[in-house]
């Protein structure tokens, strides 16, 4: 799916606590949502999308302040995101549906189905830390530091200019590169991705996924692009954490393993989720 196709695809904007949340909202079917990760936006699940159109119901919002949605002036951290994420799920009345997320959208996306787990279907974690005790590399912990982060992630908008350092896909796309680049223009944008790289309420939503994952039994997998220097030994702490769990390692596909390896990643998300076990 092109991101011309992505724009036409039916969408609703809603009202939640901080801001106003545009999401896809296509397809008929058993509902998925799909919880993007930071610096993009739902966009970098297009063909996820267009793999899961024909059969599922399909939920894909913008978190606060990313692609088209607002957020507060003063950025968001992830205790609001997975508010507001709760919010829009309220609003749309899904009584049940699968989950996939990826970066930070899993603490996100998790926290979020934490506050009420019955309703979790089935679970896909891609490239993400959801355990209280995580921290960065120390260079990424650098980057975020007080004042050199303000420098950096705001005031010189480090993650539009690194964007073709992050995803394969942008440096052969310049139409993708400008459509990710364009809310990182928006202060509020950059406040978020502060916050986030801060860890902002991190470890306060992991902690009630923690407690709340016995309450989600639902199947699990976890797609794995490797390398990942950032999640270095993540995944063999996920593997522990949900023991039952299928995985798919995809090799040379990296950290944005939608973007950079959309038809392999694509194919797994499907297959599991459409899978009558």
């Amino acid at each position: 799916m092109r991101p011309d196709e992505y724009d036409r695809l039916p969408f609703k904007r809603v009202g939640v606590d901080g801001g106003e949340m545009f999401t896809i909202d296509a397809g008929d079917g058993d509902a998925v949502v799909l919880v993007h990760g930071s610096p993009v936006c739902s966009l970098e699940f297009r063909a996820v999308i267009a793999r899961l159109l024909t059969r599922f119901r399909v939920v894909a919002p913008d978190l606060l302040a990313f692609g088209r949605s607002t957020g507060p002036a003063d950025g968001a951290g992830f205790t609001q995101q997975a508010t507001a994420l709760r919010g829009l799920l309220d609003a749309l009345e899904l009584q049940r549906f699968h989950l996939v997320v990826h970066d930070w959208g899993g603490p996100i996306g998790l926290a979020a189905t934490a506050r009420k787990p019955d309703q979790l279907d089935r679970l896909v974690l891609l490239n993400t830390p959801i355990r209280p005790s995580w921290r960065p590399p120390l260079y990424w912990r650098l980057m975020s530091a007080p004042r050199l982060g303000e420098a950096a992630l705001v005031h010189a908008n480090l993650f539009s200019r690194g964007l073709p350092l992050l995803l394969r896909a942008v440096r052969r796309d310049r139409e993708l590169r400008a459509r990710y680049a364009e809310p990182l223009r928006r202060v509020e944008t950059r406040l978020t991705i502060l916050r986030l790289e801060r860890l902002d309420g991190y470890a306060a939503e992991c902690r009630l996924i923690e407690r709340e994952l016995g309450h989600m039994p639902g199947s699990k997998l976890i797609v794995w692009g490797q390398p990942d220097p950032t999640l270095r030994g993540e995944l063999k702490r996920l593997r522990a954490l949900l023991p039952g769990a299928q995985v798919v390692e995809l090799r040379g596909a990296g950290h944005f393993v939608t973007d950079d390896a959309p038809d392999r990643a694509a194919d797994a998300i499907s297959s599991f989720l459409s899978d009558p076990e």
